[in-house]
C-alpha cells in the first residue's frame, strides 16, 4: 500500500468516526419568539409538580396574571403530556396548537386531543393565558 492511499484511508476513517460530534438528535428549538413560545409550553411540563416555595413560584411565573390554573386544574398536568405542534406569533400574542396526551391503558395508545392555547408578551417574557387539556 503506497503512502497516498494510507492517507486517503486515515482521512476517510476520521470523517466517518467525526461525522456525528457536537451533532444533536431530535427537533431543533426555533429561535425567537417562537421558540421561547415552545419552550414555556414544554416548561409546564417540568414545573407543574411543585415541592418547595422556589418551584411553586416557577410555576406561577409561567402564566399571566389571572391565567394561573386552580389548584385542581394544575393537578390535571399530572397524568398528561403536553407537546407543542405549532405556535402563530401576532405581534405581542401568540396562538400555540399543543397536543395533549395521556396513555390508554385499555388499547395500549396513546390518546392525542389537539387544543389551543395562547400567550401573550409582558415585557420580554411570554406567559401563558389559556391552557385547556381538552
Amino acid at each position: 500500500m503506497n503512502c497516498r492511499c494510507v492517507i486517503g484511508l486515515v482521512s476517510l476513517a476520521t470523517l466517518v468516526l467525526s461525522s456525528g460530534c457536537g451533532k444533536t438528535t431530535g427537533p431543533q428549538r426555533k429561535a425567537g419568539d417562537q421558540g421561547a413560545v415552545e419552550q414555556l409550553v414544554e416548561e409546564t411540563m417540568a414545573r407543574w409538580q411543585y415541592v418547595t416555595p422556589e418551584e411553586k413560584e416557577k410555576w406561577e411565573s409561567l402564566f399571566a396574571q389571572g391565567a394561573l390554573p386552580s389548584e385542581a386544574e394544575r393537578k390535571n398536568f399530572m397524568s398528561k403530556t403536553i407537546r407543542p405542534d405549532n405556535v402563530q406569533i401576532d405581534g405581542d400574542t401568540a396562538t400555540i396548537d399543543v397536543s395533549v396526551i395521556v396513555y390508554n391503558k385499555k388499547t395500549y395508545e396513546d390518546d392525542v386531543t389537539p387544543v389551543k392555547w395562547e400567550a401573550k408578551k409582558e415585557g420580554d417574557t411570554w406567559k401563558l393565558t389559556k391552557t385547556p387539556l381538552k
